[in-house]
């Protein structure tokens, strides 16, 4: 019996049901009704059916995609009835399930989408723009970096490394500062508020 006031140990493969090997996984993605589980490799996606990697063990995608020639994927977001891919090159890729890819936008250095995922908010060239469920632009606004000290240094660049969505009206983006030799010397956060409600309305 377990000694009260200390935790259980178990092992996770005495729970396991399921081994997929999948090797060179860099990222793991469920989709937002728990159906569907996206996972990266490369440029390649595959996609498994939950249901069957819980009860039917079975292990083979149900369908998969390629970025072919885009690069390798950097991000992969659900959305409500669809999904956004990022390059490690800076494309963005809209798809659904059993259709291919469709490039949507280039140079883009982060991408999230709201908790409804119905909107996408994407970081491109200092600026952070929201796009409608039908991918259309309804606000762009400029990232300014005056309060990191020598924002405005000869030799050094400041890039969008990651934004997250965290309320509707809230999005954090995180700023790397890149010196001559393009080597991080310094990570900045931002939270910027709508203004109102959301960023949508």
């Amino acid at each position: 019996a377990r000694e009260k006031g200390k935790a259980s140990t178990r092992c996770a493969q005495d729970c396991c049901v399921t081994d997929v090997p999948l090797p060179g996984v860099t990222l793991l993605a469920l989709s937002r009704d728990q159906s569907v589980l996206a996972a990266c490799t490369g440029s390649e996606i595959q996609f498994f059916s939950a249901t069957s990697l819980l009860t039917d063990k079975d292990i083979k995608p149900s369908s998969s995609c390629s970025m072919g020639r885009s690069g390798t994927v950097k991000d992969f977001k659900w959305l409500d009835n669809a999904y956004i891919v990022l390059s490690n090159g800076g494309l963005l890729s809209h798809g659904s399930l059993g259709q291919g890819l469709k490039d949507i936008m280039e140079n883009v250095d982060a991408v999230d989408c709201s908790k409804d995922g119905n909107h996408i908010a994407v970081a491109r060239k200092n600026s952070l723009r929201i796009l409608s469920p039908d991918l259309k632009e309804t606000c762009c606004m400029a990232l300014l970096f005056q309060s990191w000290p020598d924002s405005d240094s000869e030799g050094t660049d400041i890039k969008v490394d990651s934004i997250g969505w965290v309320r509707d009206d809230s999005i954090v983006v995180g700023c790397v500062r890149l010196n001559e030799e393009s080597n991080e010397e310094g990570y900045l956060v931002q939270v910027i508020r709508s203004g109102g409600d959301t960023f949508f309305e």
